[in-house]
């Protein structure tokens, strides 16, 4: 009982931001790590672990249904994938060395800031808008990938909401398996990045699964309100939410 009692703030957490994922379409990350930090006392350090299994687990299910109906260009996937992941390993692997040794308090500020930072990237990445068809050089589109598998490993944002912008940016694919793609690419970095922090100690298991049921319970009432409704309010409440969020983390590290 004591345990059910203790866990009510994290499930209604994960069902709000359960909630606004299903109806907005936007990433966790940039919800997940400043609810971690702000309302729960997480490390920087920990909360990027934790909402990294976290991303890739509530990614599962929306991947095997982009693969069954044929959403998924995977050689497209693969390219990004390989040119994302040295970046994931070379930002996460020395964040979660250097957070478990002594004097990590200068690294976990830094991690704030750098979490505040790819949350404001974030919000300008999502609001791109590019036209189909477009198609640049490889070396381009490595570069790119590179770059946002480093920001996934060392702040845990950055899937969806920059890997889709991207993909219209670096290739020729329809919208709708652009979606298909940034499912897959996301939930295979988040993955990895996820294994880096698990195997430091840097996952909050507890939390994770607590917000996972959570975010579950809100598939069925966000369906319902996405049928019913607009986007455009929700996310522009999303919008000022991350926003007050990412001044509230920067505020207190300045007082």
């Amino acid at each position: 009982m004591e345990f059910f009692i203790s866990g009510l703030p994290m499930l209604a957490c994960g069902f709000i931001i359960g909630f606004l994922i299903c109806y907005s379409g936007v990433g966790g990350g940039a919800l997940v790590i400043p609810a971690a930090i702000l309302f729960f006392g997480m490390p920087p350090s920990i909360a990027i672990g934790t909402a990294s299994i976290y991303a890739a687990t509530t990614k599962i299910v929306a991947g095997v249904e982009h693969w069954r109906i044929g959403n998924v260009p995977w050689k497209l996937c693969g390219i990004f994938i390989v040119a994302a992941a040295p970046g994931v390993l070379l930002a996460a692997v020395p964040i979660n060395y250097f957070s478990q040794q002594e004097g990590a308090e200068e690294i976990q500020t830094l991690l704030r800031y750098l979490v505040a930072a790819a949350i404001a990237l974030s919000l300008i990445g999502g609001q791109l808008r590019t036209k189909e068809g477009v198609k640049v050089s490889r070396p381009l589109f490595v570069i790119t990938a590179f770059f946002i598998g480093a920001m996934m490993g060392a702040t845990g944002i950055g899937g969806g909401i920059l890997i889709i912008p991207a993909l219209f940016l670096l290739s020729d694919e329809s919208a709708k398996r652009i979606v298909g793609a940034s499912i897959i690419i996301a939930l295979v970095l988040s993955s990895l990045a996820a294994l880096i922090y698990a195997g430091g100690g840097q996952i909050d298991y507890v939390f994770a699964g607590w917000m996972l049921v959570g975010s579950l319970l809100a598939i069925a009432p966000a369906s319902i309100a996405l049928r019913r409704s607009s986007q455009t309010i929700v996310r522009k409440i999303l919008n000022v939410l991350i926003v007050i969020a990412l001044i509230l983390m920067l505020w207190g590290e300045i007082n």
